[in-house]
């Protein structure tokens, strides 16, 4: 069997695994940019997946960054 698959062989099998992979990721996994944690959460849940989908942009508050100071 080792013989059969040669290196060339087994880097075309990761080749079409990988694009098989990003199709499956690409058609199936939901896009979330953009949504706060709650959102996520709630869709993932199953709760309110449609109103989700719909939803308009969420204004989101101010945001406060730690910085360490040298």
């Amino acid at each position: 069997v080792s013989r059969a698959i040669t290196v060339a062989g087994t880097f075309s099998l990761f080749a079409g695994l990988s694009v098989l992979c990003v199709a499956f990721i690409y058609r199936y996994v939901p896009e979330t940019k953009g949504k706060t944690l709650e959102e996520i959460g709630a869709f993932f849940d199953g709760e309110e997946a449609k109103r989700l989908s719909q939803a308009a942009e969420l204004e989101l508050g101010d945001t406060t960054y730690l910085v360490q100071k040298n």
